[in-house]
């Protein structure tokens, strides 16, 4: 299996964000989405272009056996923006799969 390999750049670094302060609209809002939750730790050394490249080829394997009538967003917990760790895997994977992301 060949992965093309995923490089951060300062557009993948920064997003537009929308805030939700109301639990109702909190709720409105992800239920139109299908969850796609992906932990890690922040102090991980490895480099997030390759852990990335393997966890995209994984969710895409796994949603070609499943019917997902949703738009997925990768939700995310709040790590801190760093060139690597989860928060730079993340915001590799969400790219790549072009998927929004939501900050809890």
């Amino acid at each position: 299996l060949e992965l093309n390999r995923i490089e951060i750049s300062p557009s993948t670094m920064i997003q537009p964000m929308t805030i939700l302060r109301s639990v109702l609209s909190i709720q409105t809002t992800l239920s139109r989405f299908h969850p796609l939750l992906i932990e890690g730790h922040s102090r991980d050394t490895r480099d997030p272009a390759i852990v990335a490249n393997q966890i995209v080829a994984n969710i895409r394997r796994s949603w070609d056996d499943r019917n997902i009538t949703k738009p997925p967003i990768l939700i995310t917990q709040g790590d801190p923006l760093t060139e690597k760790g989860i928060s730079a895997i993340t915001r590799i994977v969400a790219s790549e799969l072009g998927v929004k992301r939501c900050l809890v």
